[in-house]
């Protein structure tokens, strides 16, 4: 598994993202005005970037190593 597809595993599992967001406390836009207005001050990027990083920390770097 690489880190892409932990991430990609993460980000389609419905109940992992709820609950992250609801322990980070994000709030996702609900309407395309909302969607515009994230866009365009850049809080989607910042919602993404934290996903990546909490991903990478919480799951990844605690996943035992493969053997080779």
């Amino acid at each position: 598994m690489t880190f892409a597809d932990c991430l990609n595993a993460c980000a389609a599992n419905p109940e992992f993202v709820k609950n992250w967001a609801r322990l980070r406390g994000i709030r996702f836009a609900g309407n395309p005005l909302e969607r515009a207005i994230d866009t365009a001050t850049g809080y989607d990027e910042h919602i993404a970037q934290t996903f990546i990083e909490d991903v990478a920390d919480l799951l990844w770097s605690r996943l035992p190593e493969a053997d080779s």
